[in-house]
C-alpha cells in the first residue's frame, strides 16, 4: 500500500498527525542517525488517541488507519514494538491509563479538561499552528443575512464541524448568549447540522443552505484561499479567545530517559524533511512544549460558564 496514499486518507487532526509523527519516527530510532539520539537499548511504546481525534473519518476507518500504521513500523523490524489504540470512550481510556496500559497519551483539549481531575496527567507538548499554539473558533454569516449580532442567531440553522472542541465550544456559546440574556437552557437554535469537514460546515452557509456556521480560524481562511469568494460573502460575527487544539500527555511515571527521547523528537520534527511533509498535509506547523497558561482561556471560559448555569438555575 502506497504511504502518501495512507497519509493523503488520514484525518487532517492535529492529533492524528501527533501519533503518525511519534510512530514514524520513534522507528527512526533504529536507523540512519540513531546515534544522535543515544538510544542503547530499544523499547515498547503504547500510544492513545481517542475517537474525537478522527473528527473526519467513520470509525472503521480510523481502526483501519491505526493497524496499518503499527503494522508498517513493525514491518521495519525496529528494536521495540509499538501499539497504537483508539479509545472509543473517556471511561475505558482512563481505566486503562490508571493500570498503565498506557505511555503517550494524545487528546482534544477539553477531553484534557474532562479528565484531568480524574487520573494523573503529565502534558508536554501542544500543536502549533501559523507559529503559535493558540487556535481560534468562529462563528460566520453572510453579510446578506441581517445577522448582526448573538440575539439574531435564535432560531437559525447552525452548521459545525463534529467534535469541534466539544464541550468548551457550548460552554462558550452557551455563556455569550446568557450574558446577552437570550439564553434560558431551552432549544436556541432552529437546527444545529454536526458535520465531518470544515468545508461542510461553510459551504452550507456560502450557498444559503444554513444560515450560521462555526469554524476553526485556520480552517475557515484554508477555504477562503480555496474559494475566495467566501471571504466576500461571509463575516466574522464573533470569535473565542485563543485556545489549543490537542495536547500530549505522559503517564507522570513513564520513564524520564524514554520520556526525553521522544520529546527531543517532537521539538525537532520540523526541521526534517520528512516532519515538514507531514506537517503540510495534517495543516500543522510543528509541535511546541506544553505551558500552563495556554489553558488559562479555556478555563476562563469553563468557570464563567459555570457561574452563569448555577446564577440561572437560582433565577428559576
Amino acid at each position: 500500500m502506497d504511504v502518501k496514499r495512507i497519509f493523503l486518507n488520514l484525518s487532517k487532526s492535529a492529533v492524528v498527525a501527533l501519533l503518525v509523527t511519534l510512530l514514524l519516527l520513534t522507528s527512526s530510532r533504529y536507523g540512519k542517525g540513531a546515534e544522535k539520539v543515544g538510544m542503547e537499548e530499544p523499547f515498547d511504546i503504547t500510544v492513545a488517541f481517542t475517537s474525537r481525534s478522527f473528527v473526519e473519518a467513520e470509525t472503521e476507518e480510523m481502526k483501519a488507519h491505526a493497524k496499518t500504521l503499527t503494522n508498517m513500523l513493525l514491518r521495519k523490524k525496529i528494536g521495540g514494538t509499538i501499539e497504537s489504540i483508539v479509545y472509543e470512550d473517556m471511561s475505558s481510556l482512563e481505566k486503562a491509563m490508571m493500570a498503565k496500559k498506557i505511555d503517550v497519551l494524545s487528546l482534544l483539549s477539553d477531553e484534557y479538561f474532562d479528565i484531568r481531575n480524574h487520573i494523573p496527567l503529565d502534558p508536554v507538548a501542544v500543536t502549533a499552528r501559523q507559529g503559535g499554539a493558540y487556535e481560534e473558533i468562529g462563528i460566520w454569516v453572510r453579510r446578506d443575512s441581517g445577522i448582526k449580532n448573538l440575539i439574531d442567531l435564535r432560531k437559525k440553522r447552525i452548521t459545525v464541524q463534529k467534535g469541534l472542541y466539544g464541550s468548551v465550544l457550548r460552554s462558550w456559546v452557551e455563556t455569550l448568549l446568557m450574558k446577552e440574556g437570550v439564553y434560558d437552557g431551552g432549544d436556541l437554535f432552529l437546527s444545529m447540522k454536526k458535520v465531518a469537514k470544515p468545508s461542510h460546515a461553510i459551504l452550507p452557509v456560502f450557498f444559503k443552505q444554513a444560515d450560521v456556521c462555526i469554524a476553526v480560524k485556520n480552517s475557515f481562511e484554508v477555504a477562503t484561499e480555496l474559494n475566495p469568494q467566501i471571504a466576500k460573502e461571509l463575516e466574522l460575527l464573533v470569535q473565542t479567545p485563543k485556545t489549543i487544539g490537542g495536547i500530549i500527555c505522559f503517564r507522570p511515571d513513564y520513564p524520564q530517559k524514554q520520556k526525553e527521547i521522544i520529546k527531543k523528537t517532537l521539538w525537532s520534527l520540523h526541521e526534517e524533511t520528512e516532519g515538514r511533509q507531514l506537517f503540510t498535509l495534517f495543516r500543522i506547523d510543528k509541535f511546541l512544549p506544553f505551558h500552563s497558561e495556554y489553558l488559562k482561556n479555556m478555563e476562563t471560559i469553563l468557570l464563567e460558564y459555570k457561574e452563569l448555569k448555577i446564577k440561572m438555575a437560582k433565577g428559576k
